[in-house]
Protein backbone atom coordinates (compact mmCIF):
# COMPACT_ATOMS: atom_id res chain seq x y z
CA UNK A 1 0.00 0.00 0.00
CA UNK A 2 1.35 3.40 -0.87
CA UNK A 3 1.92 6.01 1.78
CA UNK A 4 -0.57 8.44 0.23
CA UNK A 5 -3.33 5.85 0.51
CA UNK A 6 -2.50 5.27 4.19
CA UNK A 7 -2.56 9.02 4.80
CA UNK A 8 -6.09 9.20 3.40
CA UNK A 9 -7.23 6.77 6.13
CA UNK A 10 -5.46 8.61 8.93
CA UNK A 11 -8.43 10.90 9.82
CA UNK A 12 -10.62 7.82 10.21
CA UNK A 13 -8.38 6.36 12.90
CA UNK A 14 -9.23 7.38 16.43
CA UNK A 15 -6.78 7.32 19.28
CA UNK A 16 -7.31 4.25 21.46
CA UNK A 17 -6.42 4.11 25.15
CA UNK A 18 -5.78 0.79 26.88
CA UNK A 19 -8.03 -1.18 24.55
CA UNK A 20 -11.19 0.64 25.57
CA UNK A 21 -13.61 2.56 23.43
CA UNK A 22 -15.18 5.66 24.96
CA UNK A 23 -18.57 6.66 23.64
CA UNK A 24 -19.33 10.37 23.71
CA UNK A 25 -22.42 11.28 25.72
CA UNK A 26 -23.83 14.42 27.17
CA UNK A 27 -22.30 16.04 30.24
CA UNK A 28 -19.34 14.34 31.88
CA UNK A 29 -20.74 10.80 31.90
CA UNK A 30 -18.75 8.31 29.81
CA UNK A 31 -19.60 4.70 29.13
CA UNK A 32 -16.63 2.39 28.66
CA UNK A 33 -17.09 -0.54 26.29
CA UNK A 34 -14.43 -3.24 26.33
CA UNK A 35 -12.92 -4.19 23.00
CA UNK A 36 -12.69 -7.87 22.34
CA UNK A 37 -9.09 -8.94 22.77
CA UNK A 38 -8.11 -12.55 22.23
CA UNK A 39 -5.87 -14.05 24.88
CA UNK A 40 -3.78 -16.78 23.27
CA UNK A 41 -2.71 -19.65 25.51
CA UNK A 42 -1.26 -23.11 24.92
CA UNK A 43 -4.74 -24.60 24.73
CA UNK A 44 -6.14 -22.23 22.06
CA UNK A 45 -2.93 -21.54 20.13
CA UNK A 46 -3.64 -23.71 17.02
CA UNK A 47 -7.11 -22.20 16.49
CA UNK A 48 -5.84 -18.68 17.21
CA UNK A 49 -3.00 -19.12 14.74
CA UNK A 50 -5.43 -20.03 11.95
CA UNK A 51 -7.63 -17.01 12.83
CA UNK A 52 -4.73 -14.56 12.75
CA UNK A 53 -3.39 -16.03 9.49
CA UNK A 54 -6.78 -15.47 7.90
CA UNK A 55 -7.02 -11.88 9.17
CA UNK A 56 -3.43 -11.15 8.07
CA UNK A 57 -4.15 -12.35 4.53
CA UNK A 58 -7.14 -9.98 4.28
CA UNK A 59 -5.56 -7.00 6.07
CA UNK A 60 -4.44 -3.70 4.59
CA UNK A 61 -1.99 -3.01 7.43
CA UNK A 62 -1.02 -4.48 10.79
CA UNK A 63 -0.22 -2.95 14.19
CA UNK A 64 2.36 -4.87 16.23
CA UNK A 65 3.39 -4.43 19.86
CA UNK A 66 5.95 -6.41 21.83
CA UNK A 67 6.85 -6.28 25.49
CA UNK A 68 9.44 -8.25 27.39
CA UNK A 69 8.25 -9.67 30.66
CA UNK A 70 9.73 -11.64 33.44
CA UNK A 71 8.62 -13.94 36.14
CA UNK A 72 6.88 -12.50 39.15
CA UNK A 73 6.44 -14.98 41.88
CA UNK A 74 4.43 -14.51 45.01
CA UNK A 75 6.33 -15.00 48.27
CA UNK A 76 4.76 -18.42 48.80
CA UNK A 77 6.00 -19.58 45.35
CA UNK A 78 9.64 -18.77 46.04
CA UNK A 79 11.94 -21.58 47.11
CA UNK A 80 12.69 -21.34 50.84
CA UNK A 81 15.39 -23.04 52.92
CA UNK A 82 12.71 -24.98 54.80
CA UNK A 83 11.21 -26.49 51.62
CA UNK A 84 11.72 -30.16 50.91
CA UNK A 85 13.40 -31.05 47.62
CA UNK A 86 10.01 -32.08 46.19
CA UNK A 87 8.40 -28.77 47.21
CA UNK A 88 11.36 -26.78 45.86
CA UNK A 89 11.11 -28.66 42.55
CA UNK A 90 7.36 -28.03 42.26
CA UNK A 91 7.81 -24.32 43.02
CA UNK A 92 10.57 -24.03 40.40
CA UNK A 93 8.46 -25.96 37.87
CA UNK A 94 5.47 -23.68 38.54
CA UNK A 95 7.60 -20.55 37.99
CA UNK A 96 9.18 -21.95 34.80
CA UNK A 97 5.79 -22.84 33.30
CA UNK A 98 4.53 -19.30 33.83
CA UNK A 99 7.67 -17.44 32.80
CA UNK A 100 7.08 -15.27 29.74
CA UNK A 101 10.03 -13.90 27.84
CA UNK A 102 8.04 -11.96 25.28
CA UNK A 103 4.44 -10.82 24.97
CA UNK A 104 3.43 -10.18 21.40
CA UNK A 105 0.30 -8.31 20.30
CA UNK A 106 -0.87 -8.03 16.72
CA UNK A 107 -3.91 -6.29 15.29
CA UNK A 108 -4.66 -6.59 11.57
CA UNK A 109 -6.78 -3.85 10.00
CA UNK A 110 -8.96 -4.35 6.95
CA UNK A 111 -10.99 -1.92 4.88
CA UNK A 112 -14.51 -2.79 3.79
CA UNK A 113 -16.71 -0.31 1.97
CA UNK A 114 -15.62 2.92 3.65
CA UNK A 115 -14.98 1.42 7.09
CA UNK A 116 -11.72 0.59 8.79
CA UNK A 117 -12.12 -2.65 10.75
CA UNK A 118 -9.75 -3.81 13.51
CA UNK A 119 -9.33 -7.52 14.25
CA UNK A 120 -7.69 -7.56 17.72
Amino acid sequence: MVLAEMASWYPLLQRRYLCTKISKTTSSVHHHNRWTIKQVTKSNFPDSLEDIKSHLRDSRFVAVSMQTTGSYSSPWHRVLPVDTSETAYLKAKYAAERFQILQFAVCPFSVRASKLIAHP
